[in-house]
């Protein structure tokens, strides 16, 4: 690792995983002001929102950029799944012996006064526990028997966007522009033509809300550039403003842009439900082709490759998953298991495996 990187990883490694009630903020305000409409179409409001509005950061040499709360490592609150939990467990979050985090006695006030009295009657968990036996709760919910309650106090995750086919080929822009095309052919005829207008409507708008995100970093580098005194991490910080403007909008053309684009979907995942297991799949099979053109033209040499997944893997650690004392205890560490293939088979059945895998072992 350079020195970049070793300071980065001392960084988080010192870093006190933390509260940041911005994210619910945002999401209880749009929720106020959506009620009555379609509750898909309510969410991507609300993640609209937050893009707009959460906290911009840019941390010192950075290269990878974009965080889900004020600080790097924010554990963000999810009301709309679960609060209760929250309620009962946030004034010993900073003494509990397995995963604490840090909350000021201003944070829990506000979450109590502003946000979880919106929420009370309305959660996903406490829908899902009305159609629990009583008996049957009591085993299920912070016994330490089983962990089954976090399945419902975040979302349940266990996805991996689709890079290869979808999103690094056509940007978010063009599934915006597919979206409104399906959404335009359709007439409200049906229960089901509504359903599929509401879905189109979410899309657009949650589309929208990370283009959005995307910009504001683009405008915070630019800003940061300008009274930047070291020539060489001014012209970084510019060379981030121009990627961060272009993508996850825009397909991405060089390896700096998607590794850049990858994370803002990673962050528009953990904005939108701060779900257990939002893969990366296989990582070095759609991310080659951008290392390997790159190579070739003298874009990029190997370890600015390295590098670059060095920060991206510093981001994904970030991610705090705010989680109960009960799941604390199955799951310790703070993991979100973030989930990569590497090597392996192709899809027409030839050898997998790249420089993305193994070119350290090479140059050594």
């Amino acid at each position: 690792m350079n020195d970049r990187i070793n300071t980065a990883k001392k960084e988080y490694l010192y870093a006190k995983p933390a509260i940041c009630y911005e994210r619910a903020k945002l999401w209880t305000e749009s929720f106020k002001e959506t009620e009555g409409e379609d509750r898909a179409v309510r969410s991507a409001k609300a993640f609209k929102m937050a893009c707009e509005n959460l906290s911009v950061n840019v941390y010192e040499g950075e290269l990878i950029v974009g965080v889900a709360g004020e600080l790097k490592k924010s554990g963000i609150l999810t009301p709309e799944f679960s609060w209760q939990w929250v309620d009962s467990e946030m004034d010993t979050f900073q003494d509990r012996p397995q995963d604490p985090y840090y909350i000021t006695d201003q944070q829990k006030d506000y979450i109590r006064k502003n946000i979880f009295p919106y929420w009370k009657g309305k959660s996903l968990e406490e829908h899902f526990l009305k159609r629990v036996p009583e008996d049957t709760a009591h085993l299920i919910i912070d016994t330490g028997i089983i962990e089954n309650d976090y399945k419902w106090r975040s979302s349940v995750g266990e996805v991996t966007p689709d890079y290869q086919d979808i999103l690094l080929k056509k940007g978010y822009k063009g599934i915006i522009e597919e979206a409104r095309v399906k959404l335009n052919a359709l007439e409200m005829s049906s229960r089901e033509n509504i359903d599929k207008m509401n879905f189109y409507k979410s899309i657009i708008l949650t589309g929208e809300g990370i283009i959005s995100l995307a910009k504001r970093y683009s405008k915070k580098l630019m800003e940061l550039s300008r009274s930047e005194t070291d020539e060489k991490r001014k012209k970084e910080l510019i060379d981030m403003s121009v990627i961060c403007d272009k993508v996850p909008e825009n397909p991405p053309e060089t390896f700096f842009e998607a590794m850049q684009f990858v994370w803002f979907v990673q962050l528009g995942g953990i904005i939108s439900e701060n779900p257990l297991s939002l893969n990366l799949g296989r990582f070095d099979q759609y991310m080659y082709p951008y290392y390997k053109k790159d190579l070739e033209k003298g874009i990029i040499d190997k370890e600015k490759a390295e590098e670059l997944i060095e920060c991206l893997w510093i981001k994904l650690s970030e991610w705090v998953w705010t989680i109960s004392a009960n799941t604390a205890d199955f799951y310790a560490g703070y993991n979100q298991f973030q989930n990569l293939t590497v090597g392996g088979r192709k899809r027409d059945g030839t050898d997998g495996t790249n420089d993305l895998c193994v070119w350290k072992l090479q140059r050594e």
